[in-house]
C-alpha cells in the first residue's frame, strides 16, 4: 500500500497529482505536451515508481492527462468550453409557448430501436445490474412476503421502502424521515405531479437550457410558457441570468438538475446552490430539484441536493434508482416537503393510485441487506472507468476541432462538434451505419445547440462501442471536409 504522508490522511501519490495539476494549469506542463516518463518522474520527485504510476493513473481518471500506446502521458489539449454568456442587456428572457419541430419525434423514435448501437440514449447496460441478488431475493420471499407484496399499498408507498430512503439522505437533509418521502412510478411521475401542483395553462416555468429532452413534451402538452435560462457545462445554470429572470418576469416555479446535470454533466457548486435556493426562496418560488444522477459520484462523497439549502420549504427533489438500479422496476420519490406534501400524495393517489408494492418489496429487501451500497460502490467504479475509455476512444478518433467537458459524475458526454459540423445532419447519417446519438436541438425548446450532441457511456465499452466512436469520427471528418469545400466553392 502506498505511504501516507506523516500527519495527513491523504497518500502520496495524491500529493504528487495535486502537485502536477497544479504546474498543468500554470502551464509549466502545456496542453499536447508530453510528461516525463515514471522513471524520469520518479528520479525527478525522489518518489517510487508506484506512487508515480498510481498520480498519473488519478490525473488521467480527472481527465487531466491521458495516455498514448507505447508513448506515455501526455497533457490533454483543453478539454472544456465555457458556454459564451450573452450580453445582459440581450439575454432573451421572453417566456414562450415550446412548438417542437419534428426532428424530435424523428430522434426519438430512433433510441428505443434496440437494433442499434445505442449512444444516444441515457440508459446503463443491463449487465452491470445486480440480476442474480435481484434472483435470490425473489427465490427467498415466504407465502407471507408474497401476499402482502402483491395488494395495494397506501398511496405514499411502502414504509419499509420510505425507511430505507429516508436512511440514504443522513447527512444530506438529517430532517427527512419516511413519513417526508412519497414512492412514485419512476422520476417522471415525480416531476409531472410537481409540475401539476404548481403549473396551470399559461403559466411559466423557468428551466435550464440545454435541458433533459423529456421535459420539453411535458411542458408542451401542460401548455404552459418555458423562460430558457443558460447553463454552463462547468458550473451549472447562469445565476445571473436566473437573477435578471426573476427580478422582470412572473415566474410560477423553475425546475434544475444541479448535480451532473443531463445532458452536460456539470456539477453547481455549493455556494451556488445555496445563492440560487436563497434567491427563490425570497421571491418565494416554488423549485423541483430533478437529483437523478447525485449517487452517481466519482468522488470521496454524494454532492448536496439543492433542498438542503432549502429554509422556506419550497424545495421538492425528485428522484429514482433508475439510474442506479433497476430502470425496469420503475421505483421513484419525491420530498415534497410539509407545505406541498398532501396536494402532491392527492394528486399521485389520483393519477396511478399507488406504486407496484412488489418492485417497491424487493428494492427495500435489496436496500436493507446492504447490498445496494456495495452494488453502488462498484458501479461508480464501472461507470467511471467506462466514461474515460469512452474520452480515451474520442481522443483517439475525434479529428481536431471538438471540445467537451469530462464530468465528476453520471454517465453523459456533452460535446461541442468543430465549427460548421451540424448535429441533426450527423445523427442522420450515423442512422443509416445503425449508430443513434443525440443531436443537441432536441434539449431545448428553441431547437437551438445545432453544433452539439450528447453521447451515453452507459453501454459496456467493447469493440462495437469503439467501432461506432471511430464511424463518428470519420463522418466528422467528412462533415468538416465538405464545408471546407463549400467555402471554397463559394469564393471561387
Amino acid at each position: 500500500m502506498a505511504d501516507r504522508k506523516e500527519g495527513s490522511k491523504r497518500f502520496l501519490y495524491e500529493f504528487l497529482a495535486e502537485d502536477i495539476r497544479l504546474k498543468i494549469r500554470q502551464q509549466v506542463f502545456k496542453p499536447g505536451e508530453k510528461l516525463p516518463s515514471v522513471r524520469e518522474m520518479h528520479k525527478v520527485t525522489n518518489k517510487s515508481i508506484t506512487t508515480v504510476s498510481k498520480a498519473y493513473i488519478l490525473l488521467e481518471s480527472m481527465g487531466l492527462i491521458f495516455a498514448r500506446d507505447r508513448s506515455g502521458y501526455y497533457v490533454r489539449a483543453k478539454n472544456h468550453y465555457q458556454m459564451e454568456k450573452p450580453e445582459k442587456s440581450k439575454l432573451n428572457l421572453a417566456p414562450k409557448l415550446i412548438q417542437r419541430s419534428g426532428i424530435v419525434e424523428e430522434v426519438l423514435d430512433s433510441l428505443g430501436d434496440a437494433s442499434k448501437v445505442q449512444l444516444g440514449v441515457a440508459h446503463i447496460s443491463s449487465r452491470l445490474f445486480p440480476f442474480s441478488q435481484y434472483t435470490k431475493i425473489l427465490k427467498n420471499l415466504t407465502s407471507k412476503e408474497v401476499r402482502k407484496a402483491i395488494v395495494f399499498d397506501k398511496p405514499e408507498g411502502l414504509l419499509k421502502l420510505r425507511q430505507q430512503i429516508s436512511l440514504k439522505y443522513m447527512g444530506l437533509m438529517s430532517t427527512i424521515g419516511p413519513e417526508d418521502i412519497i414512492i412514485t412510478n419512476g422520476c417522471t411521475e415525480a416531476l409531472v405531479i410537481c409540475l401539476m401542483v404548481f403549473l396551470k395553462r399559461g403559466d411559466t416555468v423557468a428551466i435550464e437550457v440545454p435541458s433533459f429532452y423529456g421535459i420539453f413534451t411535458i411542458l408542451e402538452n401542460m401548455g404552459v410558457f418555458v423562460l430558457e435560462i443558460p447553463t454552463c457545462p462547468e458550473q451549472g445554470v447562469d445565476f445571473d441570468a436566473l437573477k435578471k429572470a426573476v427580478d422582470s418576469k412572473e415566474i410560477n416555479c423553475c425546475i434544475l438538475n444541479s448535480n451532473f446535470h443531463n445532458p452536460l454533466g456539470s456539477l453547481m457548486s455549493d455556494n451556488k446552490k445555496k445563492k440560487i435556493v436563497r434567491l427563490l426562496n425570497d421571491h418565494c418560488i416554488p423549485l423541483i430539484e430533478d437529483d437523478i444522477y447525485s449517487e452517481l459520484y466519482y468522488e470521496k462523497q454524494r454532492p448536496l441536493p439543492l433542498k438542503y439549502f432549502d429554509t422556506k420549504d419550497l424545495v421538492v427533489t425528485c428522484s429514482s434508482f433508475s439510474k442506479t438500479l433497476a430502470p425496469g422496476l420503475r421505483v421513484g420519490w419525491v420530498i415534497p416537503g410539509k407545505k406541498f406534501r398532501k396536494e402532491i400524495l392527492k394528486i399521485k393517489s389520483g393519477m396511478s393510485i399507488s406504486t407496484s408494492t412488489l418492485d417497491q418489496f424487493v428494492l427495500a429487501k435489496f436496500i436493507e441487506t446492504g447490498l445496494y451500497d456495495k452494488h453502488l460502490r462498484r458501479f461508480r467504479n464501472i461507470l467511471r472507468k467506462q466514461l474515460h475509455l469512452v474520452v480515451k476512444a474520442i481522443d483517439k478518433y475525434f479529428p481536431k476541432g471538438f471540445r467537451m467537458v469530462i464530468p465528476k459524475g453520471g454517465f453523459l458526454l456533452w460535446i461541442q462538434l468543430p465549427r460548421g459540423v451540424n448535429s441533426v445532419t450527423l445523427y442522420r447519417e450515423l442512422l443509416s451505419e445503425n449508430i443513434v446519438i443525440l443531436p443537441g436541438p432536441v434539449c431545448s425548446s428553441s431547437q437551438g445547440f445545432e453544433e452539439y450532441i450528447r453521447l451515453s457511456c452507459g453501454s459496456l465499452f467493447d469493440g462495437e462501442m469503439e467501432n461506432a466512436l471511430k464511424t463518428i469520427g470519420q463522418h466528422i471528418k467528412s462533415g468538416m471536409k465538405n464545408r471546407r469545400n463549400i467555402k471554397f466553392n463559394e469564393n471561387k
